[in-house]
């Protein structure tokens, strides 16, 4: 347990109970929020479990309608990707079975995110035990960068993603990259009977959007003359630009090899000549080509590109040159033969960035 825990009333028993159940199952409590500038106590709704970002940081995912639904009752524990770690229950002979702590990361949030991964990946589970509260003080500014964490974040690439590792370098600022080679170049042995990673994004994690022997491009959509991506957490549904955060989330899209570009189950969709996400149907305005050398984003079929006029993402006639319409995704993949474990991209590479070998 973190320090800057708070247990709410009988927060333990849930855990006691469920671990008593499930000797290889490790538990944690919904975590709420305490709110660090002035103490006050914020109730987070059940339905959201532990998840991550390609560049190895701990994020939050709401579930879907349908996993909602589909739940018999609200004390039943919740499966989860990941665990945040704020608190954590396990049997401990199952946990040292498993490994325990990775004694080779220093001290910060991300062995967690590690102890995730290889619980999943050797023959565990995680469950979050709405019934067990316990309030968290989360800081306004989680450390994500320095050399520290960076350490962290790129042994757990290494030690886990096999192929998808490639993703994860690709999401590293070039001013880090000898911390990068320093932290990530260690000879670490997985442990025998664990399953690769590509088995945890089909049976776990089947909700994080990753890249296939299908997939063309992944990663953001930056407009290079405004250095603004594009976004789905506009109004109505359209499809908007932000400042890059390279987080992921609404800024997170995949190009296939047919000419869908995908978040999550939609398609990016033209309606009107407004871009908005529709679930994936071969239809034809869902279906682009990307032009690599002019940077152009067409609709197929069409003589429209999108483009960047003023301060929404629009279609208008394709135009070499064209400073509007000069995109970039965050990373083009590229395949060799025989196929890497798990059908992953053997290259990936932002471009002007060279990939860390």
């Amino acid at each position: 347990m973190e320090s800057r825990c708070e247990c709410n009333t009988e927060w333990l028993e849930p855990l006691l109970a469920r671990i008593i159940e499930q000797p290889s199952t490790i538990v944690a409590p919904q975590l709420d929020i305490i709110e660090p500038d002035i103490m006050r106590y914020v109730h987070r709704p059940n339905h959201v479990v532990g998840a991550f970002a390609w560049s190895m940081q701990f994020q939050w995912l709401a579930m879907s309608e349908e996993e909602v639904r589909l739940r018999t009752f609200q004390a039943e524990p919740i499966t989860s990707p990941t665990l945040h770690g704020a608190v954590i229950a396990a049997n401990k002979s199952q946990l040292i079975r498993l490994g325990a702590w990775d004694s080779a990361m220093d001290a910060g949030s991300d062995d967690t995110l590690e102890l995730s991964f290889r619980v999943w990946l050797c023959g565990g589970s995680l469950e979050m035990i709405p019934c067990s509260r316990v309030g968290h003080v989360f800081r306004n500014a989680e450390r994500s960068l320095g050399s520290i964490s960076l350490h962290n974040r790129a042994r757990v690439a290494q030690r886990w993603l096999d192929g998808y590792k490639q993703i994860f370098d690709a999401t590293v600022e070039e001013r880090y990259y000898p911390l990068l080679v320093n932290g990530s170049s260690e000879t670490m042995t997985k442990m025998t009977g664990c399953n690769p990673f590509h088995w945890y994004l089909q049976h776990v994690a089947v909700r994080i959007l990753a890249p296939d022997r299908n997939s063309r491009h992944f990663g953001d959509i930056r407009h290079l003359d405004s250095l603004l991506c594009v976004d789905s957490g506009a109004e109505r549904g359209l499809l908007g630009v932000w400042e890059c955060h390279e987080h992921g989330g609404n800024q997170l899209f995949l190009m296939d090899q047919s000419g869908f570009i995908r978040q999550g189950d939609s398609c990016l969709t033209v309606i009107n000549h407004e871009l908005t996400l529709t679930t994936c149907m071969l239809n034809a305005n869902q279906l682009w080509n990307f032009n690599e050398p002019s940077g152009q984003l067409e609709l197929a079929n069409t003589s429209l590109c999108l483009a960047l006029p003023v301060n929404r993402p629009v279609l208008s006639e394709c135009k070499i040159g064209d400073s509007a319409q000069i995109w970039q995704f965050g990373l083009t993949l590229h395949w060799s033969a025989p196929p890497l474990a798990g059908d992953v991209a053997d290259k990936a590479h932002r471009k002007n960035i060279l990939p860390v070998a």
